[in-house]
Order: structure tokens, then sequence, then C-alpha cells
């Protein structure tokens, strides 16, 4: 996961909305490629 985000709010006497969400990304080797992925 890279990034993410946490929101919440009430409404209402007895009602909460939390929200949460995030980007997600798969990193994988090229093929062929000898030395580890490394990320800067």
């Amino acid at each position: 996961m890279i990034g993410a985000a946490f929101d919440s709010s009430h409404f209402g006497r007895n009602m909460s909305e939390i929200l949460a969400y995030g980007t997600a990304v798969v990193i994988e080797a090229e093929p062929g490629q000898s030395s580890p992925v490394r990320l800067v």
C-alpha cells in the first residue's frame, strides 16, 4: 500500500460513518532482470 486515508463523521444521535481507503500496487521484476526490485 502506498497511500491511505481515514475519515469519520457523526450524524444523528447514535450513528457514525467511518471510511478507510488506500492505493495498492504490485511490483514485479522484468523478465531477465538479475538485480532485485528497489523502490527509491
